[in-house]
């Protein structure tokens, strides 16, 4: 996967845009720099309508579009697969952990 970094680290150091998109189902642009580095954009929604603001915001990988984030060579599909992985692994463990834990309740109370 490509680093990330600030708006403010791409405009230090003079980078140069390779590409970029937009992705409205998380409210983010991320822009991608030719030395292998991206930045990205997010909407703040504030409380009512037309409070929104553009700020620096950190990459919803898995809200972005995977398709997207392919193509614009920020990850892998086979990074992206072993992430999608790990986070089922993850899942999966909690669920046991919480089904486990309401078993042995259920338990102490119905003997």
């Amino acid at each position: 996967m490509l680093q990330e970094i600030t708006m403010e680290e791409a405009k230090k150091e003079g980078k140069a845009i390779a590409g970029y998109d937009f992705s409205f189902t998380c409210g983010q642009m991320v822009i991608v720099f030719r030395d292998g580095t991206f930045t990205t954009l997010g909407i703040q929604r504030g409380w009512e309508s037309g409070d929104e603001e553009i700020e620096e915001s950190y990459l919803e990988l898995s809200q972005f579009g995977d398709d997207k984030l392919i193509e614009l060579g920020i990850i892998t599909a086979q990074e992206l697969e072993t992430i999608k992985s790990e986070k089922d692994k993850k899942y999966a463990e909690a669920q046991e952990k919480h089904e486990k834990a309401y078993y042995e309740r259920l338990k102490r109370k119905y003997g």
